[in-house]
């Protein structure tokens, strides 16, 4: 008998490879682009800025790389 045991986002679907900091800077930057129609060098400034988001550069460009 093998047992697979999956945390719950295997179980959503969801890619559980990705952290969750990585995914949360993605949503960020999408709704920066199409909500407030923001380019992606705004975008990256707004991600990375002490003022703003406060993501790092590497959470920032995944997010800019991946947005929808």
């Amino acid at each position: 008998m093998v047992v697979l045991i999956l945390g719950i986002g295997s179980l959503r679907g969801e890619d559980t490879t990705i952290p969750s900091e990585y995914k949360s800077a993605s949503n960020k930057a999408d709704s920066y682009a199409h909500t407030m129609h923001m380019s992606k060098a705004e975008t990256y400034d707004q991600l990375i800025s002490e003022f703003g988001e406060q993501f790092t550069p590497e959470e920032a460009d995944y997010a800019i790389s991946n947005v929808n």
